[in-house]
């Protein structure tokens, strides 16, 4: 999926690509996850042995959520020169692209590497003519002011997470 728009943000020098997740890819995702949760964890009063418990119980629930619910849609690996630095989930429909999940690890972040991917999935969009939907933690207004500025708006609440769609129909002329 990497197209010329993410060529075109990111230094010629660097490659970014995506691969399928393989059943190596276990640490990974686990470092993935346990990088978005530390700040939560901080609050916690756990020895380490409970956190990590925890840590792996949660990120069990998330992986069979992801496997049950969307089993044949896009499960990636994100790649920097070769390296694994994170994943990114899509959901296809015929009405829709769902972003399930994009995370990178702490230091790859900020560096225009997500921006580039979701310029590409926004590019898909434009092309088949279908918005693009995301669901985003409340507490987490950094990923919320992030995809504003991709041009995503506010449709939806559930709660805990506030919904957010990219939509050629919401652009201006």
């Amino acid at each position: 999926m990497a197209s010329g728009l993410v060529k075109q943000l990111i230094p010629s020098s660097r490659s970014i690509t995506l691969r399928p997740v393989s059943t190596t890819d276990g640490d990974l995702l686990f470092h993935l996850y346990v990088s978005t949760c530390e700040n939560e964890l901080a609050w916690v009063d756990w020895d380490n042995a409970t956190k990590e418990s925890f840590l792996q119980m949660q990120f069990q629930a998330q992986q069979t959520h992801y496997q049950s619910y969307f089993i044949h849609d896009d499960h990636h690996v994100i790649e920097l020169d070769g390296m694994p630095i994170g994943r990114m989930y899509l959901s296809y429909s015929p009405d829709e692209i769902r972003l399930l999940d994009i995370t990178l690890l702490p230091g790859y972040r900020n560096q225009g590497i997500g921006t580039a991917l979701l310029q590409d999935v926004i590019h898909q969009a434009k092309v088949t003519k279908r918005p693009v939907q995301l669901y985003v933690f409340k507490d987490n207004m950094g990923a919320f002011r992030f995809y504003q500025r991709l041009g995503f708006t506010l449709c939806g609440d559930t709660g805990v997470h506030f919904v957010m769609e990219w939509s050629s129909a919401c652009l201006s002329p």
